[in-house]
């Protein structure tokens, strides 16, 4: 399974706040399938908190690598893979259509 800071980036906003996929497990469970990954959840409710505190220790050299870093296992969303082949079809159509797009805005300049 992947951390999701590794899987590919897609252009658009930074995301802002995870927090609220907790709230949401449909919408957790569209997260895994988009991405065709598993995921965990964890219940951490102060994720920036912790996320400052391994980075305090990192920079103190308390840790080495935060790749290492141990990171609370909460509920499994496994990704469905028939899912993932529709949202990866309707991603290259999008990116055609994004293309197309822009190729018709270059010929008007």
């Amino acid at each position: 399974m992947r951390k999701i800071s590794q899987v590919e980036r897609l252009p658009g906003p930074e995301p802002e706040d995870f927090g609220a996929l907790r709230e949401s497990p449909v919408w957790t469970q569209i997260i895994a399938d988009v991405l065709g990954e598993n995921l965990s959840l964890p219940e951490t409710r102060e994720a920036s908190s912790r996320g400052a505190v391994l980075l305090a220790l990192e920079a103190t050299g308390k840790i080495r690598d935060l790749s290492k870093a141990e990171t609370p296992k909460g509920r499994m969303f496994r990704a469905n893979r028939r899912r993932f082949g529709s949202y990866l079809k309707a991603r290259e159509r999008q990116a055609k259509i994004h293309s197309e797009i822009f190729e018709t805005k270059r010929g008007w300049k």
